[in-house]
């Protein structure tokens, strides 16, 4: 079974590895940022169906990046599903982020398999 492509943007590298890794052996093609400007670059070369977005990230937080995705007039970039996986965990942080256009918000520390259920859910 052919699985989607995501794109995981997050500047925690032991992180993004660990995700990464994960999702590729369960099928999904992958491809990585370490920050918010190079997932716009790479959103542009991969074309994935999904990124997953740190909010705290250098260059380009995940926020701007969310709100470029949706507003974009591109409509492959602008259909975008995103999840923010991020360590702030407040109301208005999460309230922020769905209000700029993400599918989901998940809070750090998370469980892989609450992560991978989620974007299953989100791809089929």
């Amino acid at each position: 079974m052919k699985r989607g492509k995501i794109l995981i943007a997050d500047d925690d590298l032991d992180l993004l590895s660990l995700i990464d890794w994960n999702l590729n052996r369960l099928g999904y093609r992958t491809t990585a940022a370490v920050d918010g400007l190079e997932a716009m670059k790479r959103i542009g070369e991969s074309k994935p169906d999904l990124l997953i977005l740190d909010l705290m990230m250098p260059e380009v937080d995940g926020l701007k990046l969310c709100r470029w995705v949706k507003s974009n007039k591109d409509g492959m970039i602008s259909s975008l599903h995103v999840i923010i996986l991020s360590a702030l965990s407040g109301p208005a942080d999460k309230a922020l982020a769905l209000s700029a256009g993400a599918d989901a918000y998940i809070t750090k520390p998370f469980d892989m398999i609450d992560l991978v259920l989620r974007i299953e859910a989100i791809l089929n």
